[in-house]
């Protein structure tokens, strides 16, 4: 059984509804303070353009909000616009290691010692030895 979940907002929608809580002015005025053509603001309006990483950096200091919320939003749409259109996505197989959970990050830290590089593994044996230096300079003489 499959479950239904609504749509996530259309990142347009929302700069509106934060465009239409301050001063009742025009496009080519939020536009001109944004630093952005109206035509490139009316089509993040009207979802015909993505809000990029410069949109949402120029957005956070004119609307007092952080970049992230607005690269969120705009995520969130285009991987709800992938999932409806491409519907053989549905027929790939979900592929878990025999050991449960897969975690990118531990699978790249668990790379046999011949896959690093050897300028990294000296780098690592320096570090290394520095801080066991480090750590004999700070301890407590023993008497």
């Amino acid at each position: 059984m499959q479950i239904y979940r609504p749509p996530p907002p259309k990142p347009g929608d929302v700069l509106q509804a934060a465009l239409d809580a301050l001063e009742p002015v025009s496009q080519d005025v939020h536009a001109k303070r944004l630093g952005m053509t109206r035509t490139r603001l009316n089509e993040i309006l009207n979802s015909q353009r993505a809000i990029t990483v410069d949109s949402a950096l120029r957005l956070a200091r004119y609307l007092g909000t952080p970049p992230e919320h607005w690269m969120d939003l705009q995520t969130k749409w285009d991987l709800y616009q992938a999932q409806m259109k491409h519907a053989e996505m549905r027929k790939v197989e979900a592929v878990v290691p025999a050991g449960g959970e897969f975690s990118a990050g531990e699978a790249f830290v668990s790379r046999n010692e011949e896959q690093v590089p050897s300028w990294a593994a000296a780098r690592i044996e320096r570090l290394s030895r520095e801080v066991e230096s480090l750590r004999r300079a700070i301890r407590p003489r023993e008497a």
